[in-house]
């Protein structure tokens, strides 16, 4: 567990840029880069949807919906970019370390599914493939931890680029 595990911090620029370089060293020479850039873009896309959840919960309870209804209804695809299935965010993918693999591809292969914009985006890379040598098992891990860290949500992406360009 880390301190990210009971606190949100936001993600500056340089926390993003260091987490990468990390993410590089891990993986040099023995992993193609693909591998990165598909685990920051699901980070990225299960961090935005649970911001947009959460946003809707606090609309519809404001509304007077109870928490019951107000959970049920905030998962709809008409509060969020994208449809995420919750069983597949960042979160839950993280509960179970063993089974990384095998949710990481389900969870790809669905969001392309449900999300045509994305297929050939998400759904490009063979995570069970990749993780039949047990080095790259352990490299996947280390990955998603790294990037557990990090908040991708597009306020705090967008606040970054703009200390980028200030």
């Amino acid at each position: 567990m880390t301190l990210a595990d009971y606190i949100e911090i936001e993600t500056t620029r340089d926390e993003l840029i260091r987490a990468c370089k990390q993410a590089a060293d891990l993986i040099r020479t023995r992993v193609d880069y693909k591998y990165i850039l598909v685990l920051l873009f699901l980070k990225r896309l299960s961090d935005e949807w649970k911001r947009e959840y959460n946003e809707a919960l606090k609309t519809l309870l404001e509304k007077g919906l109870s928490k019951e209804e107000a959970e049920n209804f905030a998962k709809d695809r008409s509060f969020h970019r994208f449809e995420y299935p919750e069983r597949y965010t960042w979160e839950e993918l993280r509960k179970n370390i063993n089974e990384l693999p095998v949710r990481l591809s389900e969870a790809l292969k669905l969001l392309a599914e449900k999300n045509p914009e994305l297929q050939g985006v998400v759904d490009r890379l063979d995570f069970l493939e990749f993780t039949r040598h047990r080095d790259n098992f352990d490299i996947l891990v280390q990955l998603f931890e790294l990037f557990s860290g990090l908040i991708l949500e597009e306020r705090v992406i967008a606040s970054s680029v703009m200390l980028m360009n200030g």
